[in-house]
């Protein structure tokens, strides 16, 4: 009987240390991203679409309902992107023109994605992994 709780506990120690280091991993992941891309939190907007999208847009510059609703239900300039141009408009709500706001909204957003990256990547690898027995 004590072998069978020595063996358990020796499971739960193991699996601890596994989540520590996928911790250590989505947070160092988080961090290098985040500042390999800080410098751009200071750039301004992009000649090529920001203007069309985001400067000159006066739908993202009021948070109206008629507003919201024309944002879900028609396209823009032929193409349909209801997130993109909602998160423009909390962008716009919370700083205004300021660039840094829109460059930190998709840095925030490059992170959550990147990690969701490794997640899923994570989660494949441990699959295949435990699915041939190694």
């Amino acid at each position: 009987m004590k072998n069978r709780s020595s063996e358990i506990q020796l499971l739960k120690n193991a699996r601890n240390k596994n989540h520590s280091y996928n911790a250590s991993i989505i947070i160092m992941l988080a961090v290098g991203i985040f500042i390999f891309f800080l410098p751009l939190l200071k750039a301004g907007f992009l000649n090529w679409d920001d203007y069309t999208y985001i400067t000159d847009n006066e739908v993202i510059k009021a948070f109206k309902m008629e507003n919201i609703e024309s944002i879900f239900t028609k396209s823009f300039l032929s193409t349909y992107l209801p997130v993109t141009m909602f998160s423009y408009m909390v962008d716009f709500w919370i700083g205004g023109l300021n660039p840094e706001v829109f460059h930190l909204t998709n840095l925030l957003l490059h992170i959550f994605n990147s990690l969701l990256v490794f997640i899923l990547a994570k989660s494949i690898f441990d699959q295949t992994r435990t699915k041939s027995g190694s």
